[in-house]
Protein backbone atom coordinates (compact mmCIF):
# COMPACT_ATOMS: atom_id res chain seq x y z
CA UNK A 1 0.00 0.00 0.00
CA UNK A 2 2.99 2.75 1.06
CA UNK A 3 4.59 1.55 -1.91
CA UNK A 4 1.51 2.18 -4.34
CA UNK A 5 1.10 5.73 -2.37
CA UNK A 6 4.52 6.43 -3.39
CA UNK A 7 5.73 8.00 -6.58
CA UNK A 8 8.51 7.28 -8.21
CA UNK A 9 11.45 9.60 -8.28
CA UNK A 10 12.46 11.64 -11.35
CA UNK A 11 15.48 10.67 -12.85
CA UNK A 12 16.80 14.05 -12.34
CA UNK A 13 15.75 13.88 -8.80
CA UNK A 14 17.64 10.42 -8.69
CA UNK A 15 20.96 12.49 -10.19
CA UNK A 16 21.52 15.43 -8.30
CA UNK A 17 20.37 13.46 -4.50
CA UNK A 18 22.99 10.80 -5.45
CA UNK A 19 25.88 13.15 -6.21
CA UNK A 20 24.58 15.13 -2.58
CA UNK A 21 24.52 11.62 -1.40
CA UNK A 22 28.15 11.65 -2.09
CA UNK A 23 28.95 15.21 -1.19
CA UNK A 24 29.71 16.16 -4.56
CA UNK A 25 27.98 19.15 -5.77
CA UNK A 26 25.58 18.95 -8.89
CA UNK A 27 26.13 20.94 -11.93
CA UNK A 28 23.11 21.25 -13.80
CA UNK A 29 22.80 22.86 -17.48
CA UNK A 30 19.53 24.63 -17.38
CA UNK A 31 16.82 25.87 -20.71
CA UNK A 32 16.06 28.86 -18.92
CA UNK A 33 13.22 29.73 -21.41
CA UNK A 34 11.55 26.73 -20.02
CA UNK A 35 12.09 27.66 -15.97
CA UNK A 36 10.83 30.05 -13.38
CA UNK A 37 14.14 32.43 -12.60
CA UNK A 38 14.77 36.43 -12.91
CA UNK A 39 14.17 38.05 -16.45
CA UNK A 40 17.78 38.91 -16.24
CA UNK A 41 19.15 35.61 -15.77
CA UNK A 42 16.66 33.73 -18.80
CA UNK A 43 18.32 37.13 -20.54
CA UNK A 44 21.84 36.70 -20.10
CA UNK A 45 21.72 33.05 -20.02
CA UNK A 46 18.88 31.44 -22.80
CA UNK A 47 18.91 27.84 -23.16
CA UNK A 48 22.43 27.61 -21.86
CA UNK A 49 22.03 28.51 -17.84
CA UNK A 50 24.41 26.56 -15.68
CA UNK A 51 23.86 26.55 -11.94
CA UNK A 52 25.58 24.63 -9.28
CA UNK A 53 23.53 23.42 -6.40
CA UNK A 54 26.39 23.20 -3.46
CA UNK A 55 24.93 21.51 -0.57
CA UNK A 56 27.09 23.91 1.86
CA UNK A 57 24.85 26.47 0.91
CA UNK A 58 20.94 26.77 1.90
CA UNK A 59 18.65 26.23 -1.24
CA UNK A 60 15.61 25.06 0.30
CA UNK A 61 15.99 22.32 -2.33
CA UNK A 62 12.60 20.89 -2.67
CA UNK A 63 11.10 18.53 -5.33
CA UNK A 64 7.44 18.28 -6.70
CA UNK A 65 5.64 16.13 -9.74
CA UNK A 66 7.03 19.29 -12.35
CA UNK A 67 10.13 19.50 -11.21
CA UNK A 68 13.03 21.15 -8.67
CA UNK A 69 12.37 24.00 -6.12
CA UNK A 70 15.30 26.17 -5.06
CA UNK A 71 16.77 29.47 -3.20
CA UNK A 72 19.39 30.86 -5.59
CA UNK A 73 21.68 33.63 -5.81
CA UNK A 74 22.25 35.76 -8.50
CA UNK A 75 24.16 39.04 -8.38
CA UNK A 76 24.28 38.39 -4.52
CA UNK A 77 20.51 38.43 -4.17
CA UNK A 78 18.38 35.08 -3.27
CA UNK A 79 15.56 34.22 -5.95
CA UNK A 80 12.62 31.79 -5.55
CA UNK A 81 13.44 29.46 -8.60
CA UNK A 82 11.77 26.72 -10.00
CA UNK A 83 13.18 24.45 -12.90
CA UNK A 84 10.44 22.10 -14.36
CA UNK A 85 11.83 18.36 -15.48
CA UNK A 86 11.89 19.24 -18.97
CA UNK A 87 14.12 22.49 -18.52
CA UNK A 88 17.12 20.48 -17.00
CA UNK A 89 19.27 18.58 -19.75
CA UNK A 90 22.34 17.92 -18.08
CA UNK A 91 23.61 16.72 -14.30
CA UNK A 92 27.02 16.11 -14.03
CA UNK A 93 29.40 16.60 -10.47
CA UNK A 94 31.15 20.02 -10.72
CA UNK A 95 34.48 19.04 -9.89
CA UNK A 96 35.02 16.00 -12.30
CA UNK A 97 32.48 16.32 -15.12
CA UNK A 98 31.09 13.16 -14.47
CA UNK A 99 27.08 13.07 -14.84
CA UNK A 100 24.64 12.72 -17.24
CA UNK A 101 22.95 14.35 -20.37
CA UNK A 102 18.67 13.92 -20.70
CA UNK A 103 18.74 14.04 -24.19
CA UNK A 104 14.94 14.76 -25.10
CA UNK A 105 15.28 17.65 -22.81
CA UNK A 106 18.07 19.72 -24.87
CA UNK A 107 17.22 22.30 -26.72
CA UNK A 108 18.53 21.85 -30.36
CA UNK A 109 20.04 24.26 -30.87
CA UNK A 110 21.68 23.54 -28.06
CA UNK A 111 22.59 19.69 -29.43
CA UNK A 112 24.36 21.57 -32.64
CA UNK A 113 26.89 23.67 -31.04
CA UNK A 114 27.34 22.03 -26.83
CA UNK A 115 28.27 19.17 -28.50
CA UNK A 116 28.31 17.38 -24.57
CA UNK A 117 27.06 13.62 -24.07
CA UNK A 118 27.44 11.57 -21.16
CA UNK A 119 29.00 8.59 -23.68
CA UNK A 120 32.69 6.71 -23.40
CA UNK A 121 34.64 5.07 -26.07
CA UNK A 122 33.38 4.41 -29.39
CA UNK A 123 29.99 5.18 -28.67
CA UNK A 124 30.92 9.11 -27.96
CA UNK A 125 32.94 8.79 -31.11
CA UNK A 126 29.72 8.06 -32.99
CA UNK A 127 27.26 10.05 -31.05
CA UNK A 128 29.31 13.28 -31.88
CA UNK A 129 29.54 12.16 -35.55
CA UNK A 130 26.06 12.19 -35.47
CA UNK A 131 26.01 15.96 -34.24
CA UNK A 132 26.97 17.19 -37.33
CA UNK A 133 24.21 16.94 -39.62
CA UNK A 134 24.76 15.54 -43.58
CA UNK A 135 23.92 18.77 -44.66
CA UNK A 136 26.51 20.72 -42.38
CA UNK A 137 29.11 18.26 -43.66
CA UNK A 138 27.99 18.99 -47.17
CA UNK A 139 28.34 22.58 -46.47
CA UNK A 140 31.84 21.59 -44.75
CA UNK A 141 32.96 19.70 -48.32
CA UNK A 142 32.16 22.96 -50.16
CA UNK A 143 33.65 25.34 -47.70
CA UNK A 144 37.04 23.61 -47.89
CA UNK A 145 37.02 23.71 -51.38
CA UNK A 146 36.02 27.67 -51.49
CA UNK A 147 38.89 27.93 -49.00
CA UNK A 148 41.43 26.42 -51.20
CA UNK A 149 40.62 28.85 -54.15
CA UNK A 150 40.82 31.47 -51.42
CA UNK A 151 44.28 30.82 -51.07
CA UNK A 152 45.03 30.25 -54.70
CA UNK A 153 47.89 32.58 -55.90
CA UNK A 154 46.52 31.89 -59.71
CA UNK A 155 43.37 33.36 -59.02
CA UNK A 156 43.07 37.75 -58.91
CA UNK A 157 42.31 39.19 -55.33
CA UNK A 158 38.80 39.91 -56.51
CA UNK A 159 38.29 36.27 -57.84
CA UNK A 160 39.73 35.01 -53.57
CA UNK A 161 37.66 37.44 -51.78
CA UNK A 162 34.52 36.23 -53.69
CA UNK A 163 35.56 32.78 -52.44
CA UNK A 164 36.36 33.49 -49.03
CA UNK A 165 32.87 35.32 -48.56
CA UNK A 166 30.90 32.28 -50.28
CA UNK A 167 32.65 30.03 -47.54
CA UNK A 168 31.82 32.72 -44.96
CA UNK A 169 28.23 32.66 -46.06
CA UNK A 170 27.64 29.15 -45.62
CA UNK A 171 29.55 28.72 -42.04
CA UNK A 172 26.87 31.06 -40.53
CA UNK A 173 24.10 29.18 -42.66
CA UNK A 174 25.07 26.38 -40.98
CA UNK A 175 26.65 27.44 -37.88
CA UNK A 176 29.65 26.33 -38.72
CA UNK A 177 32.83 28.11 -36.72
CA UNK A 178 36.24 27.57 -38.24
CA UNK A 179 40.04 28.94 -36.89
CA UNK A 180 41.41 31.26 -39.54
CA UNK A 181 44.45 29.78 -41.01
CA UNK A 182 42.93 26.02 -40.69
CA UNK A 183 40.68 24.35 -43.39
CA UNK A 184 36.47 23.52 -42.33
CA UNK A 185 37.44 20.06 -42.51
CA UNK A 186 40.38 20.30 -40.13
CA UNK A 187 38.67 22.87 -37.80
CA UNK A 188 35.67 20.20 -37.66
CA UNK A 189 38.09 17.02 -36.44
CA UNK A 190 38.98 19.82 -33.85
CA UNK A 191 36.43 20.52 -31.85
CA UNK A 192 35.28 16.87 -32.25
CA UNK A 193 38.30 16.78 -29.80
CA UNK A 194 37.25 19.42 -27.72
CA UNK A 195 33.39 18.13 -27.22
CA UNK A 196 33.10 17.17 -23.37
CA UNK A 197 32.56 13.70 -23.37
CA UNK A 198 31.39 13.19 -20.18
CA UNK A 199 32.39 9.39 -18.30
CA UNK A 200 29.20 7.13 -17.42
CA UNK A 201 26.59 6.29 -19.50
CA UNK A 202 22.88 6.66 -20.82
CA UNK A 203 20.21 5.94 -18.39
Amino acid sequence: MGDALTAAKHKIQEAVEALIARKRVPRLQINAHKAIVPEDVRQKNGKRLVIDLDPSWPMGLTWDRFGMGATLSFNGHPHACHFPWNSVYVVIDRATGDGQVFEEHVPPDVIASAKAKVLVGREAEDYVAQLISPEAEEALKKIDVLMCLAKDPRLTDAARESARARATSLARKHDILYASGLSPAVEAERRRASFTLVKGGKK
